[in-house]
């Protein structure tokens, strides 16, 4: 019995959808041509690439099977990789003729993934920082979301962050963790990355000052702000320098003691008046006691959603 190609690929489909879905695709994928290329489809939609998983066998794949570069939208890089340094140190990994023939194969795939959405950087090496910031554009990629999962390697003294989105020009959602305190220098400028529109800081302490460089970003619409202390504090800094264009503010804080001092300051500031007037969205977690009765004397007229959670 032969059964329409439709539903086949509305099978191979649902499989993706479930909480597990590699095994079930790999074996569909071995079962014959009929469903070979959807389960390649799901299969190749995101890649990690670390120690155990070579750019050099990616490379070698894709040349041989060109029609898998068109599934591969998502690409995770993890240069620990799970690793132990042990294990790391026994194979090798740590040395420098590693690094310099890794490198080249990872810049090599990535050039040729010319459908890739998300590109996904953790725990970064010093010398991986120096091979991507040294690096050609790759403008010619469609990579819209970069996600900089350890951004402590980007150097305090330089404008790192920007230099590496220069490669990324299309990029228009970047999340950024782990900043060193007051880097404002880190974060891109308008002339780097004028197309994005949603910024998310993941600050795990006090590492607000990062917020400062928003309003060079002008085409900002979203700002996200995770695991901030001294929420009084940033929502100040946040106010003082967001691009006119911002309509979107969501914050999940830590719940920390505030100085009274930043939320007089904060509750006599007509820079959060004035944000407040052209939030469209907002949601603050948990809330503090102190904010209904600011909302409360502001002009919400263009906020459709309000979030406040306990």
């Amino acid at each position: 019995m032969t059964f329409p190609q439709e539903l086949l690929d509305d099978i191979i489909d649902a499989l993706a959808r479930t909480n597990e879905p590699e095994t079930a695709l790999m074996s569909c994928a071995s079962t014959g041509r009929p469903l070979l290329r959807r389960a390649q489809m799901h299969i190749f939609h995101s890649i990690s690439l670390t120690h155990r998983r070579s750019p050099l066998r990616l490379l070698s794949l894709i040349q041989a099977n060109d029609h898998l570069v068109p599934c591969i939208h998502k690409v995770h890089v993890d240069w620990d990789g799970g690793y132990s340094w042990r294990e790391a140190l026994d194979e090798g990994s740590c040395n420098d003729e590693f690094w310099t023939e890794w490198h080249p194969h990872f810049f090599n795939v990535l050039g040729q993934l010319v459908h890739l959405r998300e590109l996904r950087l953790t725990r970064l090496s010093q010398s991986t920082m120096h091979y991507l910031l040294s690096s050609p554009s790759f403008g010619s990629l469609a990579v819209s979301d970069v996600i900089l999962n350890d951004a402590s390697k980007f150097s305090m003294e330089s404008r790192d962050i920007s230099l590496f989105l220069q490669r990324f020009p299309n990029v228009v959602m970047l999340s950024v963790r782990n900043t060193y305190p007051s880097t404002s220098s880190l974060l891109p400028d308008a002339s780097v990355a004028p197309s994005i529109t949603t910024l998310i800081v993941h600050n795990e302490g006090t590492t607000w000052m990062g917020l400062l460089a928003m309003k060079e970003m002008r085409h900002l619409e979203s700002l996200v702000v995770r695991g901030t202390c001294f929420l009084a504090r940033n929502l100040r800094a946040i106010a003082q320098n967001a691009p006119a264009s911002l309509s979107s503010l969501s914050i999940d804080h830590l719940a920390a003691n505030e100085y009274s001092k930043d939320i007089d300051m904060l509750m006599q500031d007509c820079a959060f008046d004035r944000l407040l007037e052209r939030l469209v969205y907002l949601s603050i977690s948990p809330q503090p006691w102190w904010l209904p009765e600011k909302l409360k004397h502001a002009n919400l007229d263009k906020l459709e959603h309000i979030s406040l959670r306990y």
